[in-house]
């Protein structure tokens, strides 16, 4: 009989070892898929440029400090104006992101040289305003750091110019949030967009476009902060607003994408499925065609569908979604992070856990790369991949992923934010059971702080 039980508990091991081979082929498989979308992405973009733009000499390549990792060759010169992003807090371009980085950057650079040689007395202003524009910049990039001490420097040279009151000022404050934002210090930005959004109102009106943009951008800041009731607030505001100017259709679906975010976020999950739904119809093509905005919403509601048991749906989903940004925006985007771990969470959800945790192991791979280790979105992702290890039996690595994203949230938000109160509720949790552990239970720990 012993003998018996043993053979099957061999069976057993050894099915469980071919499911987990299947599993991380699979996952290979899917990875592969992606980085060719992604390659074929950077390949149409390369050949656009290269017939397009020809090489400007007066500008020398990689003078900022900083280039797109996806391509080096020659970029076009297109109108700023196209890629203002304020508080957008997207990719300013639908289909070739990078190109369009590289022109802004190219286009700031060049303005920056003929604003040094006017004479009329004010470069400097000129100066602090287009860096202001190449902080974005340089935060797309994936340089987040390097584009929030830029920002820094010609945010404080206009308000000291200018004046804070001043549109191109205040235009300055709300890319400084944009910045701060996806550096990961959230109670600066939230204290910026504030400020830019009280600004705005005071010399625009409520119902002008601009401080629509202020408006959700502060919403989003205080979503960021755990204030899901002031997010649902400047959200709906922000709607009703969104049909008082002829931009209104485009700012409404993009209030309307916000506020399914803050129901879903204050627990609402019935609610923010029906909102993001008719945030992706809104911000859906007519011909069908993806682009950020209306990613950004799939895979929202692709987590509201999950978080109501519809499992299969939103896997469906957050796949086919996360296929669309890789070859959008590349593997290391933000974004793509977002929907990798969405895509993780739902599968975890699902009872799928050794996928699971790949995925979600994934989406901390990309979000490392893109923001930091100690980024708010990186330790979030890092608490998920935890929970998925929990239910697997690894307790020990578990805390040691914990430990790290304790250590990122205190950094960033401190211990008092929502986020990093519960993770460190968790810490204690993991680290008072950790006595009763068999010492067997031992993992790696993650690299990185």
């Amino acid at each position: 009989m012993a003998q018996q039980a043993l053979m099957a508990q061999q069976a057993r091991m050894a099915q469980q070892a071919r499911m987990a081979q299947q599993a991380r082929m699979a996952q290979q498989a899917r990875m592969a898929q992606r980085a060719r979308m992604a390659q074929r992405a950077r390949m149409a973009q390369r050949a656009l440029m290269a017939q397009q733009a020809p090489a400007n000499p007066s500008i020398p390549a990689g003078g900022t400090g900083f280039m797109t990792p996806e391509t080096s060759v020659p970029i076009l010169m297109i109108d700023i104006s196209r890629v203002r992003l304020a508080t957008a807090l997207l990719p300013p371009a639908d289909l070739v992101p990078w190109t369009e980085l590289n022109a802004a950057k190219r286009a700031i650079l060049e303005k920056k040289r003929v604003a040094s040689g006017r004479g009329d007395g004010k470069p400097r202003q000129a100066t602090y305003a287009l860096d202001s524009d190449l902080a974005v910049i340089a935060t797309l990039f994936g340089f987040p750091e390097q584009g929030a001490k830029l920002m820094e420097k010609a945010f404080s040279g206009l308000v000291r110019t200018l004046g804070k009151d001043d549109a191109t000022a205040l235009a300055a404050t709300a890319n400084f949030a944009f910045t701060l934002a996806r550096f990961g210090d959230w109670p600066g930005a939230l204290s910026l967009s504030l400020r830019a959004l009280e600004g705005r109102e005071a010399t625009l009106g409520p119902s002008h476009e601009l401080t629509a943009e202020a408006r959700r951008a502060f919403a989003e800041s205080l979503l960021r902060m755990g204030d899901s009731e002031g997010a649902l607030k400047h959200y709906d505001l922000a709607l009703r607003e969104a049909g008082k100017f002829p931009a209104g259709k485009d700012d409404g679906a993009k209030a309307l994408l916000g506020l399914g975010d803050a129901l879903a976020a204050s627990g609402d999950h019935a609610r923010a499925e029906e909102t993001l739904a008719r945030a992706l119809e809104a911000l859906s093509r007519p011909d069908g065609s993806w682009h950020v905005p209306a990613l950004e919403a799939s895979v929202s509601l692709g987590l509201a569908e999950s978080a109501l048991g519809k499992h299969g749906e939103a896997v469906k989903r957050l796949d086919r979604t996360l296929g669309d940004l890789t070859g959008l925006l590349g593997c290391r985007s933000p974004l793509t992070a977002r929907a990798t771990n969405a895509l993780g969470r739902a599968l975890a959800a699902s009872g799928r856990l050794q996928v699971a945790a790949s995925t979600l192991k994934d989406a901390v791979a990309t979000s490392k790369q893109s923001l930091t280790a100690a980024h708010p979105d990186s330790c979030a992702y890092a608490l998920d991949f935890a929970s998925v290890l929990e239910k697997q039996g690894k307790a020990a690595k578990a805390e040691r992923w914990i430990e790290q994203a304790v250590y990122g949230l205190k950094k960033f938000l401190g211990k008092e934010h929502p986020t990093a109160s519960a993770a460190l509720k968790r810490l204690d949790a993991a680290r008072g059971a950790a006595a009763s552990r068999p010492a067997a239970d031992a993992g790696t720990p993650p690299s990185g702080a």
